[in-house]
């Protein structure tokens, strides 16, 4: 997933009130350098006082138990405001390290305070651990440079190395700060067949050799273009149907072959509508924990059986609760996929208030690939997209194959 970390920047509110009955972390010495600094993806934007002033998170890391966020400047202190304090386990002079829980997906805020830039607060989303793989863990959060080493946020576009998701609180694994925090995660009907789930186990296995699809969490920025992405299919929109037909606005559906079979007629209509299909798999199982055959039967389901009811041939996969691993990329290309596809931007079903949330915590930008869920809520939330959209002059475009 996803790594897969969501990170919100909210808005401060008077210390004292935060401080009564929260940990505390006063300064210590560095036990080491910190991971290098990345540059910001919205580097250039505004001047450089702003740049100066801003306490940012510029890289994440991660292991199978732990997880550690990089911050542009010196840390003096900090103080946890919310979530499991048992899980902190080190600060360096850059850095905060948390354990990652086997059990759940965490939500830890933290006051963070420096010499130079006063203080903020930080909402960090810090997934499960994961189960031990036999291939090494990227971030899922991107920036402008490039290329991009495995500590490193890549740029718009571009592959990934494959990484472990877990499911986060909405049952996604996404690049919000790789929240990006992506966290970015989710949405709150990841349905999946009955016959399958996602606590399925398997024992470590060997990476399978073959070409692997690439993996990305952007499209490409030309025309200041942005994706709306719709995951699963089990609940279809008659009202999402509808703005597409009059607004011809376009959609691209993940769509689960399972969920496809019980609605063909609307998903003609949709395809008749402008919209695009692309692969979300058989009946939505956790990839990383099934054999590489089943991975590889699982992406081919929808590429035979699409083109038959649609009309379109799926080129791009969406992993179900964003799980990869080297063998499910491997897996995609093998099965005829072009890219795997993650996300960068969605909603939190857990705080709707708190609206669109991209893996960098700040404004949609061109590029990102945002991803909703079939779910009551939909319009709504792509009503959100569109307003957003019109705000900051972004132009709505489906996602194809100019990902590859």
């Amino acid at each position: 997933m996803r790594t897969s970390v969501r990170l919100t920047l909210l808005p401060l509110v008077p210390l004292v009130s935060l401080l009564s009955g929260c940990a505390a972390f006063l300064p210590t010495q560095p036990s080491g350098q910190a991971g290098p600094s990345l540059a910001n993806r919205s580097a250039g934007r505004g001047n450089a006082a702003e740049s100066i002033r801003s306490i940012d998170i510029t890289s994440i890391t991660q292991t199978n138990s732990e997880m550690s966020f990089v911050f542009n400047q010196p840390i003096q202190t900090f103080h946890i405001l919310s979530g499991d304090t048992a899980l902190f386990l080190r600060k360096t002079n850059n850095s905060i390290t948390f354990k990652r829980s086997p059990s759940a997906n965490v939500v830890i805020t933290v006051l963070v305070s420096t010499s130079n830039s006063g203080n903020k607060i930080v909402t960090l989303h810090v997934p499960q651990a994961a189960e031990p793989v036999a291939v090494p863990i990227a971030p899922s959060t991107n920036s402008s440079t490039s290329p991009s080493p495995s500590n490193q946020v890549p740029k718009h576009g571009a592959a990934v190395p494959a990484q472990p998701q877990s499911s986060n609180t909405t049952g996604k694994g996404i690049p919000l700060a790789s929240s990006s925090t992506v966290t970015a995660s989710s949405g709150s009907s990841n349905h999946s067949d009955p016959s399958q789930t996602s606590n399925t186990t398997k024992p470590v296995v060997p990476v399978h050799p073959g070409k692997a699809a690439p993996l990305v969490y952007f499209g490409p920025t030309t025309g200041r273009r942005i994706y709306i992405t719709v995951d699963d299919g089990w609940q279809p929109s008659q009202r999402v149907l509808s703005l597409m037909q009059q607004q011809h606005v376009p959609i691209t559906a993940f769509l689960i072959q399972n969920a496809a079979v019980e609605h063909l007629s609307y998903w003609k209509a949709f395809v008749a509508a402008g919209g695009v299909i692309q692969d979300h798999t058989v009946s939505h199982p956790w990839l990383s924990k099934v054999t590489f055959q089943q991975d590889l039967a699982q992406w081919q389901g929808p590429i035979q059986t699409f083109p038959k009811w649609f009309g379109q041939t799926p080129t791009l996969g969406r992993p179900p609760y964003g799980a990869v691993d080297q063998n499910v990329l491997v897996a995609a290309h093998n099965a005829g996929l072009q890219t795997v596809v993650m996300w960068s931007a969605e909603f939190n079903p857990n705080n709707t208030a708190a609206g669109l949330q991209t893996w960098n915590g700040k404004p949609l930008s061109p590029g990102e690939i945002v991803l909703l869920h079939w779910q009551p809520g939909l319009y709504n939330e792509i009503e959100k997209v569109l307003a957003i959209c019109k705000q900051q002059h972004l132009v709505p475009a489906p996602l194809m194959l100019s990902l590859s």
